[in-house]
């Protein structure tokens, strides 16, 4: 009988220890300057040891690094130094965390909903120039010289 038992019960210890991952990508918006601002938090690692990176899409800031990640029971806590702020949220084992942002004297609250990977913003890629030029040019170019007598200075471009 107590195989039995173990065998059922065992699995379901496994299934719902699986379910307690705080690892992912976690948005809240913020209202800044009469704007919406989103905030990503995206969390990796493992208990005890994760990490934290934070971005604003809205701003173009991608991968900032918080320097505090602790995840105790069902609180996240997260500082970030760089910002004289953080974020401390009550997480409901699910896809939501509900707490509060602060940076400096100031707080408000930022609930947050996980992100699946379609779901997550992509920073923008940067747009390669060519460092040589080739004619035709996409703009007008003309040859100009200037004489200045005082300083006895021909320039030309």
């Amino acid at each position: 009988m107590k195989p039995f038992i173990l065998s059922i019960l065992f699995p379901l210890i496994c299934l719902g220890s699986l379910s307690q991952n705080i690892t992912g990508s976690w948005q809240g918006v913020l209202l800044a300057n009469g704007k919406n601002v989103r905030l990503l938090f995206n969390v990796t690692g493992s208990t005890g040891a994760y990490t934290t990176t934070f971005d604003s899409p809205d701003q173009n800031a991608f991968g900032l690094k918080c320097s505090k990640t602790t995840f105790i029971n069902d609180s996240l806590i997260l500082g970030i130094a760089m910002i004289q702020g953080g974020f401390r949220g009550k997480w409901n084992g699910n896809d939501g965390i509900a707490g509060i942002f602060f940076q400096g004297e100031s707080s408000v609250e930022l609930p947050l909903r996980r992100l699946t990977a379609t779901e997550k913003p992509t920073p923008p890629k940067t747009l390669v120039k060519q460092q040589k030029p080739r004619t035709p040019f996409d703009s007008l170019s003309e040859e100009v010289e200037y004489d200045n007598i005082i300083q006895n200075v021909h320039i030309s471009a």
